[in-house]
């Protein structure tokens, strides 16, 4: 990997340690920002008069032509050429040739700085490594108007990256598709003091993708694709590859990425975290225990992704098949614990993961409270909510990153009041986040993260119909049931990689049949939703807090008795029998009480007397009274 040195104004893409400005403030626009702990990277030029481009060309430079490319296969990245000389494939010899001797020439450690004074400019200096030309820095007498310079080279149509300094000042844009940047004059993108030309580099690809992660999704893929096809071996562009396709629901693809990504970089525990993440979404507990379990005996020296894998591994056991929220409440608590301890931190990557951790473990909080075994639940859960709230209100960042704390606040204060089982009323916790989902869904322009947004919505409303249901408010549950389904299966399609996901929406099925099933009394609207369910829940599903064979076997013989009250008796035979096999395989694992089993043994029995086989139907009573009379042993 080449190392671009651009004279005395240095611009070292890759060696020095880069990485994204704070979140974007109300008002700022779009543009990724990649930090240079370099001051001298672009130098900053306090405010002057500014010239414009006049009509002749002043730019002596060659464009490349726009390609039509677009997709996740990322965009051309390809030099602009200054003066017939091209950054990245001219020579020493090409260069004398084209511009003569240099005013001077300058011998550093690893490459040759030619410093030429060249009109109209006030000087121009050219690094070479390798006798290649790998930079070009052109500084202009006068300032010139950035609009003008933008449209000059092209480059209008291009997202720029932010070059911060190491106290955070902005002091330069770059374009990765050409291997441009602009040196600004007091840090304004109004005016531009220098270019600097380089042959184009993954590095800001990948940090244009790390901005871009946040609610670009589409461009995040596009970009770091770019840089994989510039670096192979950039397991950053890996991992954000990787955090993207989870969120979609993209779980296959972002486990092999992410091992991808550890390949190259098998010891940090990002990329470890990112595996762990797939895994778990595939239904592998514990692999997925194992994977997060590494990634903190790797953090040892990254003290806030150690606090991460710790949340996260409370975030496993609450969903394991052992539902131990008290050990998760453990977990949480500790790293909320670490991440306040870094969450003053001076680094701004640290300080904003602890951050992210602090509010999140809050809220992890709440909910492993609500779902486990204490006493005074609803008004800890409360305390427990309104500390992470007061959280989010003091969080950096813009009216973008409010919108998105407070889709995850209500979230997970919908999850926690499932588990307080309708005790506590949701309506304001639905109202806000449908207000903040929406309001972020009319800015969104990607249509990935439009995707992640309806399947955040349309989680939320699954949870609101299950508070209703404990609450035996039907009207209210078949409501959000309803609105569930709309946003949910615009984009299931896309997320059946993931069996959690998958598994959620065969619920959200069974659960719409049961209420027209219970409630309204309509056998016939209940299978038509249940016919949506089986497909899911009909198959084997790995034990874990979202679903056990007691529970799938349950599942069964209730929808069964739609399907026989419609006169699909066959059918109705054979889901009671599947059930009750599951159901026994509960019993046996020790996660279903044995009484459960007195259910589908009655409903058999009657079955079996209804279409005349008169022994099994004797045989099924004869059980189902012994397991009323708890004589099976």
């Amino acid at each position: 990997m080449r190392i671009p040195i651009l004279g005395g104004l240095r611009l070292l893409w890759i060696g020095l340690s880069l990485s994204l400005g704070a979140t974007l403030a109300d008002g700022q626009d779009n543009t990724a920002r990649l930090r240079v702990n370099n001051p001298g990277s672009l130098r900053l030029r306090e405010q002057e008069e500014v010239e414009t481009i006049p009509p002749a060309r002043t730019l002596p430079v060659t464009t490349p032509e726009r390609s039509d490319e677009s997709g996740d296969s990322g965009p051309p990245a390809e030099a602009i050429s200054f003066q017939g000389i091209e950054v990245g494939t001219a020579t020493t010899d090409d260069l004398v040739s084209a511009w003569g001797p240099p005013l001077k020439v300058v011998q550093n450690k690893t490459t040759v700085q030619h410093i030429y004074a060249l009109q109209p400019f006030e000087r121009v200096d050219v690094t070479l490594f390798h006798d290649r030309v790998m930079s070009i820095s052109v500084e202009f007498k006068k300032s010139l108007a950035f609009d003008a310079i933008a449209k000059e080279l092209q480059l209008t149509d291009f997202e720029p990256v932010e070059v911060l300094s190491a106290d955070g000042k902005i002091v330069g844009l770059s374009y990765p598709e050409r291997g441009v940047s602009f040196g600004l004059v007091g840090g304004k993108g109004e005016a531009v003091s220098h270019l600097v030309f380089d042959a184009p580099d993954a590095q800001p690809f990948v940090l244009r993708a790390r901005q871009r992660a946040v609610d670009h999704y589409a461009g995040c893929l596009h970009d770091a694709a770019a840089a994989l096809q510039l670096d192979p071996k950039s397991a950053e562009a890996h991992g954000l590859r990787a955090q993207v396709l989870l969120k979609l629901g993209r779980a296959r693809e972002a486990l092999e990425v992410a091992r991808a990504a550890l390949r190259l970089a098998p010891h940090d525990p990002a990329y470890r975290l990112l595996e762990s993440d797939a895994l778990m979404q595939l239904g592998e507990y514990a692999q997925a225990v194992e994977a997060t379990q590494q990634a903190i005996a790797d953090s040892s020296e990254k003290p806030q992704w150690k606090a991460r894998a710790v949340f996260q591994l409370g975030e496993q056991v609450a969903a394991g098949p052992k539902r131990d929220y008290r050990l998760a409440l453990d977990y949480h608590l500790q790293a909320l614990e670490q991440a306040q301890a870094l969450a003053g931190s001076s680094e701004p990557d640290v300080a904003r993961e602890a951050s992210d951790v602090l509010f999140e473990a809050h809220l992890a909080a709440a909910r492993d409270i609500a779902w486990g075994n204490w006493k005074s639940k609803n008004t800890v859960v409360s305390k427990w909510l309104e500390k992470a709230g007061a959280i989010a209100e003091k969080r950096q960042g813009g009216r973008r990153q409010r919108l998105d704390d407070t889709i995850k606040l209500c979230r997970q204060a919908l999850d926690a009041y499932v588990g307080l089982e309708g005790q506590l009323d949701p309506a304001d916790w639905i109202d806000f986040l449908d207000r903040a989902t929406r309001e972020r869904l009319a800015s969104a322009d990607d249509p990935f993260f439009q995707q992640h947004l309806k399947w955040e919505l349309g989680s939320a409303q699954y949870d609101a119909m299950q508070i209703y249901q404990h609450r035996g408010d039907a009207k209210a549950a078949l409501k959000f049931g309803q609105l569930a389904v709309k946003q949910l299966d615009q984009v299931i399609d896309a997320r059946k990689d993931s069996l959690v996901d998958t598994y959620l929406v065969g619920r959200l099925y069974f659960r719409l049949g049961s209420i027209e099933a219970i409630a309204g009394k309509n056998h016939k609207s209940a299978v038509a939703w249940f016919d949506k369910a089986l497909p899911v829940l009909s198959r084997p599903m790995p034990t874990s807090a979202w679903a056990d064979p007691g529970r799938q076997g349950e599942t069964l013989v209730s929808m069964s008795v739609s399907y026989w009250a419609t006169g699909e008796h066959e059918k109705a035979l054979q889901l009671t029998q599947q059930g009750l096999e599951w159901m026994q395989q509960a019993v046996k694992e020790g996660i279903l009480d044995q009484q459960a089993l007195a259910v589908p043994y009655t409903n058999l029995g009657s079955m079996h007397s209804f279409l005349g086989d008169k022994q099994r139907a004797k045989n099924f009573a004869e059980l189902a009274d012994r397991i009323k009379q708890n004589q099976i042993r």
